[in-house]
């Protein structure tokens, strides 16, 4: 019970707390937020923050493709301004012993390195006994899967999930590849020695060297090299032809030949046979540049391998990118200028003529670093007229003087980083006059297959010792990065064979690919226990091509394979004995079996109109071609694109039927995105293919294709040649 006393002083105190106010009739929503503005964004910017600090770590906060793994437990691989914050989350509260024991471990171990007497480059270059390093190997050993290919150690894919973002980027952005293992060869003579020498061992159903289009240097020419007087059999590989630009000049022309480092050392083989076959005696010298000079006569030829980097960019942004990564030097001319203002504005490479090749010199690319990204002209196409030129073409990147002055830069990344330190703050660093210059060569390339479909690039050509160099201004893009995979998946995409995985299916560089993955597979499978190891119709379920090119392929040219179009399995081959298998799988070819290329396909299929025979119709083509030479139609190969009827996927090595028999394996299977449906290359006989180009119709040039490890039959429809 309250006496009354104290329920008087409690009103008391409740009526001197109230405050009289008076609430307006109506509020204005629109001043009212504006006055109180700053309130509401501090407001949700705290919630924000809260929201993330709560359920991100401090590595995450990068963009996915700029994490390393690392990062997740070392605060010393996360930026500067959040590494309190990853300190904070790796320690526990009130417990940093564990933390300093580290950093104690660490400075312990950095004090022997700096003791002992062998120096970063001597402990790295110990590290490098039977492969060689790229100069971006330590930037790409911390973010990709690498591995020993070809004498190389290479990247072979992203750490991250790249099959869809590499697609995309090659699609709508930009993917840059470090292709620096590829091969180049030079070749310095006469321009009538050099043509005698090319003609020797070049594709001669494609488009020749002298040809208009490609001897002043203004394009680059894509063609096959054979064995010295073998075509149209004994092919060794793909390459690519540049010619050294000049005016009119016969007397001295030199020639370069990029070609895949697996076949390297055979097109360098076929090349000395051919010259001094052809072009006299010749002698072993040196060179002083330091490349091998195997001959001193009418031609010179040099192994220039390793002395330019190379970097594919392939995309439809691969113009800004380059544009936004190099600026051109004052001594590039009124041509150069106008080219590059045309170049950086293009909507696509696809713009550009096929095979344009056009050189600059740009200052040193880390003096505007980081790059800024110009913006296309959506379907404002390149004047043709204005590219095709020799002097756009020139590059003293050709001269082996400027490479070797170019070949150290002048500069360390520390000295640059001093002078931008007393700059201001986003400030590209001013050009002096003793900054480096250096020459760089851009190619258009393609890639084109069977589907209505491509993808184009650029190849970047710069002088060695600025890998480095150049390859920050190129990453720190929208581009993404791509190894070895992506550049065979783009290949697949658009139904393309790409070498040597599967692209010149008789050469022996093919074969030893093969080989190679067979040996991967068979030491993966055998990890396995018995019970969990996927049963396979042959010992070596990743060889297409065994002793005979149809021993497992074919089983037997005489005997029926019972195969149904409703869907039923034919007769499985025979099983050979392991041992047998692995002896019977050679480095070298079958001499008698031979693959035909894309160009001579199309000239047998023109004959083929005026004849039915396909026999009659290769001779023809052959005896036009000045080749004495007779090869048998049955034993030949040719590469098809296969499209499923309906729905389906057959992976790599599954068999093609037609009408009771094995007409022909996978080369490369992939779900091509663009199509949304499952696309593969296949290695066929060529006697089938001319049956199917002759008496079927579109429409009904249909196959049964099953796959190696798989019961299940999938209609396939071949694209044939147009």
């Amino acid at each position: 019970m309250i006496s009354a006393a104290k329920q008087k002083k409690r009103a008391k105190a409740n009526h001197a707390r109230k405050i009289d106010t008076q609430l307006p009739s109506a509020i204005n929503v629109e001043d009212h937020v504006k006055a109180r503005q700053f309130e509401i964004k501090a407001l949700f910017k705290a919630m924000d923050s809260a929201k993330s600090a709560s359920s991100t770590r401090a590595f995450q906060s990068l963009p996915r493709h700029l994490r390393r793994r690392a990062a997740s437990h070392n605060p010393m691989r996360v930026p500067l301004r959040l590494r309190e914050k990853a300190l904070a989350e790796l320690s526990a509260p009130g417990d940093v012993s564990k933390l300093r024991r580290k950093r104690r471990k660490l400075l312990r171990t950095r004090m022997k390195k700096q003791q002992s007497s062998a120096s970063r480059t001597a402990t790295l270059r110990k590290r490098q006994t039977n492969k060689s390093w790229l100069e971006t190997h330590i930037w790409h050993a911390k973010r990709m899967k690498m591995a020993n290919l070809w004498g190389y150690r290479v990247a072979r894919h992203p750490t991250e999930k790249s099959f869809r973002p590499s697609i995309r980027a090659a699609r709508q952005g930009c993917i840059v590849h470090d292709a620096s293992y590829t091969s180049l060869i030079q070749l310095s003579a006469n321009q009538d020695d050099i043509l005698r020498v090319l003609t020797a061992v070049l594709d001669r159903a494609g488009e020749s060297p002298s040809s208009r289009r490609y001897i002043f240097g203004t394009r680059e020419m894509h063609s096959y090299i054979y064995q010295l007087n073998a075509y149209p059999s004994a092919i060794i590989a793909p390459i690519s032809l540049i010619w050294h630009p000049a005016d009119g000049v016969r007397d001295k022309r030199s020639v370069w030949l990029r070609c895949h480092p697996s076949a390297s050392a055979k097109v360098l083989e076929t090349l000395q046979i051919a010259a001094r076959g052809g072009a006299g005696d010749a002698e072993m010298c040196g060179d002083a540049e330091g490349a091998t000079s195997p001959y001193t006569s009418a031609v010179t030829i040099l192994n220039l391998t390793g002395h330019v980097n190379t970097f594919d960019l392939y995309g439809p942004h691969s113009s800004q990118v380059l544009a936004g990564a190099f600026k051109l030097a004052k001594e590039n001319g009124r041509a150069e200028r106008i080219a590059w203002q045309k170049l950086a504005k293009a909507a696509t490479p696809a713009h550009l003529p096929t095979g344009f090749v056009a050189g600059f010199t740009v200052d040193d690319p880390r003096l505007s670093f980081p790059p800024r990204n110009t913006k296309p002209q959506k379907d404002k196409p390149i004047g043709v007229p204005l590219t095709l030129s020799t002097t756009l073409a020139s590059s003293g990147i050709y001269d082996a003087e400027e490479r070797r002055r170019v070949f150290k830069p002048r500069y360390k990344k520390s000295q640059l980083d001093s002078r931008r330190s007393v700059t201001a703050p986003g400030k590209p660093l001013a050009m002096t006059a003793d900054d480096d210059t250096l020459p760089i060569l851009i190619v258009q390339k393609t890639i084109e297959g069977g589907l209505k479909d491509s993808i184009c690039g650029y190849s970047l050509i710069v002088p060695a010792g600025w890998g480095m160099q150049v390859w920050p201004s190129l990453t720190h893009t929208d581009a993404r990065i791509g190894g070895v995979d992506q550049v065979d998946q783009f290949a697949a995409q658009v139904g393309a064979a790409h070498f040597p995985e599967s692209a010149c299916p008789t050469s022996t560089a093919n074969w030893n690919e093969w080989r190679r993955r067979a040996s991967e597979e068979e030491e993966r499978v055998m990890k396995r226990p018995k019970g969990k190891r996927p049963h396979y119709h042959s010992p070596l379920p990743l060889v297409p091509f065994l002793e005979k090119p149809f021993d497992e392929m074919v089983v037997d040219a005489a005997e029926d394979v019972e195969v149904a179009m409703d869907g039923q399995l034919p007769t499985q081959p025979a099983e050979r004995d392991p041992e047998e298998a692995k002896n019977s799988f050679k480095t070298d070819t079958n001499t008698s079996q031979w693959f035909m290329t894309d160009e001579l396909v199309r000239l047998v299929q023109d004959e083929l109109k005026k004849t039915k025979e396909a026999q009659e119709a290769l001779n023809t083509t052959l005896s036009c071609l000045q080749v004495n030479k007779h090869v048998s139609v049955k034993d030949a190969l040719v590469q098809v694109t296969l499209v499923p009827v309906k729905r389906g996927y057959v992976d790599t090595c599954g068999y093609v039927y037609n009408q009771g028999e094995t007409v022909g394996r996978i080369a490369t299977s992939t779900f091509a995105m663009n199509e949304g449906k499952a696309v593969a290359v296949a290695n066929m006989r060529a006697e089938t293919y001319f049956d199917f180009y002759s008496n079927k119709p579109h429409l009904e040039r249909n196959v049964l294709v099953r796959g190696n490890d798989d019961d299940t039959l999938r209609e396939y429809r071949i694209y044939c040649l147009k």
